[in-house]
């Protein structure tokens, strides 16, 4: 049998579950200001105030270690609302109503940091709000408050991050002019209490424990109306260089991007929730991250050695090609086409496409769930056969590409289905749960034993996104008898609702 490697089943799979991408929350990031409790006046002498989101801010600050360099990661929302109430005459009787944060709206200057931190560590589209709830006020004299005049006070309580409340304590400083009040405060959060990081993506980026918070805000008289939007966000444009003189996007990163990128970025495919590579204005958007991930040698995930039998599919980007797109990301990645110009994954040379004579689905869908975030699913597939056959070419063909990472198959011998089907019945809906490594050592997540009774199994195929259908050399087949029967693996990467899965096997 021919010795080249089916590397973009069984290397490129096993990156993709280490890598887990870059984030993949694609979705529009809404510019509505967040909704707030409304405090009311209780005396004459009391005025609330509302924040005016469009004059404020909040900022995180924290130190990360990107690509073996130290650097500090700031971002910025302006989706803050809330209400003060000031007694001008008893200072010391003054509220803090509820400051509610829209953490979905932070910007950062890296696209792809901010997809990251949105979809898997803040899961924003589950907990778009964090909550601020004042307890106490310290620091408040009894005495008649004074225009210009900035008292400097200790803000206790409640912080809501996710699902977790932890008690926390911010410095602030309050001003009155007029009728706005001027407020800046700071104060340190450790990720870890809100099951938020430290942030460690083996390879390429991790983070402290500590995170700084400072707010800038302006309030204006609650009388008044206040923007119930504000300014989409946006990032600051790189420097100008001449470093990309002489690329063309249009002849050199586009087929690059087509070539190394797309089958895992395009549209529905399994990184599309990271980052959609459907058009050159998507490669334009993230430029500066592409130049970093590619250099920092984290994407294309590919930990494979060049050394010993060739391997298909390589993704590796050689030395040359690194220094095209960093130098296309640091001039910003201009584009010499329409934007809108699509980009489609290069598909590999791999013969001619198989004959679909056994195409076995799975028996019913399989429906996950956003609570199973990484969920290896085991399944049966049976070719039914009645006679001994050979086989020659062989083709997974996921269903819900955009949450199938990868899968794993084996032929299993007839002694072995008994178990199997034990495994199966004894957990309800389609298929198991099963511990990484089945279909070789088939087993549950309690690890339940390989099939007994003298059963072999036999490696046969592993898929990940981009890969082409197997075809053998002639005159080579794996050899399949009556009652033989396949199990697959499948990896589902979950983290938006998921629709149900029917993948599908084909063999020649």
């Amino acid at each position: 049998m021919a010795l080249p490697i089916l590397a973009a089943g069984f290397v490129g799979g096993a990156v993709l579950l280490a890598s887990r991408e870059l984030g993949r929350a694609t979705t529009e990031v809404g510019v509505a200001v967040p909704t707030a409790p409304r405090l009311q006046a209780r005396t004459d002498s009391e005025r609330v105030y509302r924040i005016d989101a469009s004059r404020s801010s909040m900022t995180y600050a924290l130190t990360e270690t990107l690509a073996g360099s130290d650097r500090s990661a700031t971002g910025t929302t302006k989706g803050i609302a809330g209400d003060v109430a000031i007694d001008a005459d008893h200072p010391n009787r003054s509220r803090v109503g509820d400051i509610v944060v829209n953490v979905e709206q932070l910007t950062s200057d890296q696209e792809l940091r901010d997809r990251r931190l949105r979809a898997d560590y803040l899961e924003s589209s589950r907990y778009p709000l964090a909550t601020f709830r004042t307890t106490a006020i310290e620091g408040l004299a009894d005495a008649a408050v004074e225009d210009g005049r900035t008292a400097e006070v200790t803000l206790r309580g409640d912080l809501t991050l996710k699902d977790r409340t932890r008690g926390a304590m911010v410095a602030a400083k309050v001003t009155r002019t007029g009728e706005e009040l001027h407020i800046t405060t700071s104060a340190t959060i450790k990720l870890s209490d809100f099951g938020i990081g430290p942030i460690s993506i083996v390879g390429f980026v991790k983070t402290g424990d500590e995170v700084g918070i400072a707010f800038d805000i302006v309030a204006v008289d609650a009388r008044k109306a206040v923007p119930t939007e504000v300014a989409a966000p946006t990032r600051p444009a790189p420097p100008a260089t001449a470093s990309a003189a002489g690329v063309s996007f249009d002849r050199s990163v586009k087929p690059l991007l087509e070539a190394k990128c797309a089958s895992c970025h395009e549209p529905n495919a399994v990184a599309s929730h990271t980052w959609s590579l459907a058009t050159a204005g998507d490669a334009h958007s993230v430029a500066s991250a592409l130049g970093l991930v590619t250099r920092a040698g984290y994407m294309p995930p590919w930990p494979a050695s060049g050394a010993g039998v060739p391997l298909q599919h390589d993704r590796r980007l050689s030395a040359d090609e690194l220094r095209l797109l960093a130098s296309w990301a640091d001039a910003g990645g201009p584009l010499d086409v329409d934007p809108a110009t699509p980009l489609r994954a290069s598909q590999d040379a791999a013969g001619p496409a198989i004959r679909r004579d056994v195409t076995m689905q799975l028996p019913e869908a399989y429906q996950g769930s956003v609570d199973r975030p990484d969920d290896y699913r085991c399944f049966i597939l049976d070719p039914h056969l009645e006679v001994d056959s050979f086989i020659t070419g062989f083709e997974f063909l996921p269903d819900q590409a955009a949450i199938v990472h990868h899968a794993t198959i084996g032929k299993v011998t007839a002694p072995g289905r008994a178990d199997v089907d034990r495994l199966d019945a004894a957990t309800p809906g389609a298929g198991w749960s099963c511990a990484i490594g089945a279909p070789l050592t088939v087993s549950t997540e309690a690890g339940a034993p390989a099939p007994s009774n003298g059963a072999r199994t036999t490696q046969v195929s592993a898929w990940a996104p981009g890969q082409a259908p197997t075809s053998y050399p002639d005159g080579v087949g794996l050899r399949a008898a009556p009652g033989d029967f396949f199990l697959i693996q499948i990896h589902y990467h979950v983290d938006h609702p998921p629709p149900p899965d029917r993948s599908a096997f084909a063999l020649q």
